[in-house]
């Protein structure tokens, strides 16, 4: 944390005849000098640079410098060994705080363990709460620019936002900067709920992470009416967005697959408006518990898979409905089956769409035409990098509206094996940042 000195010269000359050198710091491994050896001529000074890196070397008191010396061995002069005693002193520099992680605490919780994000931080930091008599916290060196703190429980009883900072030694000081530990929760990420990247497209299920967004009991999806999801689980709502008008619509009620404590999955209304920093709002009994934003896009695929990390192994079937994996692959030529979210809004005739549980009937009545079903825009799909043809790629009886399935057709010529790379592309947007995968055979 303290700033790189200034280079140091020693500059070595010789009277008479050539001298050759050679320069060591020792054991001291924060200096450096540079040349290491070398030979002086008469009318020829050579000078010794002399580098000292802190980075390695934690801040310390004024009266405790470092020290190290530089012995410089020579040959054809009178002194054959030359010691230069070295003093370097590390100091505290001002901290700075930029984040702080969870950043809302409950009221009445037990202590609270924070990480504080910054600069300059050393092993004597200690983060305070600010007040008129500042609150010093237990506090665990990690790095330069991470530390934790603990939060004790009686700071916690009033429900007030706390203001936190940092505070070196002397010269260091406090940090001019603070960060704010509230108790109103906020929506921390909105991410696909298939691939775990940031971001949606109207129809797209997604999942939102905060700290007590949700309800403590979990809440499971349901369906009303036989084929709508219901948007209030155990009281809850989320809205989404807002429309372009007029008149203005505040916010699109989202229909919730699942609902934790932390953790909320919703679709995307058909409604919202594309733009980024659509507003989200979950609400508990009418009051908003959390709020946060999401980007939304036209498209934005996304590959379920099979262990739910939003990458490798796609939570694919093969042509005869058993699982693909490595020990259990699909041949070239044969479909394998595929299920994505994130495919925009194509079927503009469903109405209303959002929520929607697709249904035999539905099916039937929104494409009467042989398949594949008429995807707009259409989805393309390279295996092993080559193109591969798509059978199908619409909704199927049972799931919602916003989940598509796409049948391909396993490309010849690639290289098969149990991990062959799997990209999706609709809209101009695609999958390739998932890394995922199917299980190959000749």
């Amino acid at each position: 944390g303290a700033l790189t000195p200034q280079v140091q010269s020693v500059q070595m000359n010789t009277s008479s005849s050539p001298i050759s050198f050679s320069v060591s710091a020792g054991t001291a491994a924060w200096l450096q000098i540079a040349p290491a050896t070398g030979l002086v001529m008469p009318g020829a000074p050579v000078t010794l640079q002399v580098t000292a890196n802190p980075s390695t070397l934690p801040p310390a008191a004024v009266t405790s410098p470092y020290k190290a010396k530089i012995t410089v061995t020579a040959t054809g002069a009178t002194n054959k060994t030359l010691t230069i005693p070295v003093y370097f002193v590390v100091t505290y520099q001002t901290p700075t705080v930029t984040a702080i992680w969870p950043g809302i605490g409950q009221v009445g919780g037990p202590a609270t363990t924070v990480t504080i994000f910054g600069t300059n931080f050393a092993a004597a930091t200690v983060a305070k709460i600010a007040a008129t008599t500042p609150v010093g916290l237990k506090t665990t060196y990690y790095s330069p620019t991470a530390i934790s703190a603990v939060i004790p429980a009686p700071q916690l009883v009033a429900g007030t936002d706390l203001t936190i900072y940092a505070s070196n030694p002397a010269p260091g000081g406090d940090s001019t900067t603070t960060v704010a530990f509230t108790f109103h929760q906020q929506v921390d990420a909105v991410v696909s709920a298939a691939s775990y990247l940031s971001g949606g497209a109207p129809g797209d299920l997604v999942t939102l992470f905060g700290q007590n967004i949700g309800p403590p009991v979990p809440s499971l999806l349901s369906v009303a009416a036989g084929f709508v999801v219901t948007t209030t689980p155990s009281g809850f709502t989320v809205t989404v967005g807002a429309s372009a008008g007029p008149p203005i619509v505040p916010g699109f009620l989202a229909p919730i697959v699942y609902a934790s404590q932390n953790q909320i999955t919703v679709q995307i209304p058909y409604e919202v408006t594309l733009g980024l920093g659509q507003a989200i709002q979950v609400t508990n009994g009418g009051a908003v518990n959390a709020s946060g934003t999401v980007d939304v896009a036209a498209t934005a695929p996304g590959i379920f898979t099979l262990d739910s990390s939003g990458s490798g192994q796609a939570a694919a079937l093969n042509h005869d409905g058993t699982l693909n994996s490595g020990s259990n692959p699909e041949k070239i030529g044969k479909d394998v089956t595929l299920y994505l979210t994130g495919e925009g809004d194509y079927a503009v005739s469903i109405n209303p769409r959002t929520g929607f549980v697709m249904t035999t009937a539905a099916l039937a009545a929104l494409w009467p035409a042989p398949l594949p079903l008429p995807l707009n825009p259409p989805p393309t799909v390279t295996i092993g990098g080559k193109a591969a043809t798509v059978a199908y790629a619409g909704p199927f009886v049972g799931g919602m509206l916003g989940v598509l399935q796409l049948n391909v057709t396993i490309p010849a010529g690639i290289t098969t094996g149990a991990a062959v790379p799997v990209v999706v592309t609709i809209g101009g947007a695609d999958t390739h940042l998932q890394n995922v995968t199917i299980a190959a055979k000749p």
